[in-house]
């Protein structure tokens, strides 16, 4: 199980998330705690970035909604939170 580290990005990106989607958010906590148990649990859709984004990782909060992060040895970095078009 790794920890998740929480940016201040990444914590004011899903604040606006929740506030704008109140509907989505049981999803938002079911993916956060599979995060911190599996990021490559095959239902959150994980996949390596490219370009600019080389290092990093996404995953699927819906179909139109990612979070993206990176992985260290114990860790989780939340990064950004929103849809496609927004963090990508």
């Amino acid at each position: 199980m790794k920890s998740l580290i929480w940016t201040k990005k990444f914590t004011k990106a899903a604040s606006k998330f929740i506030d704008s989607n109140p509907e989505k958010t049981d999803q938002f906590k079911k993916v956060i705690r599979q995060l911190e148990k599996d990021v490559f649990e095959p239902s959150l859709k994980t996949h390596k970035l490219k370009g600019k984004m080389l290092g990093m990782y996404g995953c699927s909060i819906s179909f139109s909604y990612r979070i993206v992060f990176m992985i260290s040895d114990e860790s989780v970095i939340l990064l950004n939170i929103g849809d496609h078009e927004e963090v990508y």
